[in-house]
C-alpha cells in the first residue's frame, strides 16, 4: 500500500506521471486484491498518469487496461464502483479513431453492468451509468447480477431477463 501511495505522490506531478506509464499494467493489476484501499490508489494513479499523457500514449494505455476495468463495476464499495465507472468512461474518450475497434469488446462487455447500475442504491453511481444502453446480446452475463447482495440490482436483472424473452 505505501509503494502504491508513494507512485500516487508521483503520479501527480507531469514529469515523474509519464515515467510511471510503464507500471500501469502491474499497477492494475493490484485491483484483484480486492481492497478497497488499494484499489483505490490504483484507479487514482491511473486516472493521474492518464492525464499527463498525450492522446496517442493515452489510447494504447486506455485499450490495454479498460478490461480490467470491468469487474470493479461489480465491487462491494461503492466509491470503487463510482471510480471504476467514471475512470472507464474516461478511457472510452481517450481512445483515438484508430483503435476505436479494440475498444469495442471492451465497451459492449460494459453495457450490460451499467445498465444494471443504473439500479445502484447509491445515486452517483446510478446517475453515472444513466446513458447507457442495453445490450441484449449479453444476456447471459445478467444471470450473475441475480445474485447480488443489492435486492435494486436483482430486481433490475430479471426484469432485463424478462424483457429480452420472447
Amino acid at each position: 500500500w505505501l509503494g502504491l501511495r508513494g507512485l500516487l505522490l508521483l503520479s501527480e506531478r507531469r514529469e515523474t506521471a509519464r515515467e510511471i506509464r510503464a507500471l500501469l499494467p502491474t499497477i492494475m493489476e493490484t485491483t484483484s486484491t480486492g481492497n478497497t484501499d488499494i484499489i483505490l490508489e490504483a484507479l487514482r494513479i491511473f486516472k493521474n498518469v492518464m492525464r499527463h499523457m498525450g492522446m496517442r500514449e493515452a489510447s494504447s494505455s486506455a485499450v490495454t487496461v479498460a478490461e480490467k476495468m470491468l469487474p470493479l463495476f461489480n465491487h462491494v464499495s461503492s466509491e470503487v464502483r463510482e471510480s471504476s465507472i467514471r475512470l472507464f468512461r474516461d478511457l472510452m474518450e481517450a481512445v483515438v479513431w484508430w483503435q476505436k475497434g479494440s475498444m469495442k469488446k471492451n465497451v459492449c462487455g460494459g453495457l450490460l453492468p451499467l445498465l444494471l447500475r443504473m439500479s445502484d442504491e447509491i445515486p452517483s453511481v446510478a446517475q453515472l451509468c444513466e446513458n447507457q444502453k442495453r445490450a441484449v446480446g449479453y444476456l447471459r452475463q445478467s444471470l450473475t447480477y441475480l445474485k447480488d447482495p443489492q435486492a435494486s440490482v436483482r430486481f433490475q436483472a430479471v426484469r432485463f431477463i424478462c424483457e429480452c424473452s420472447p
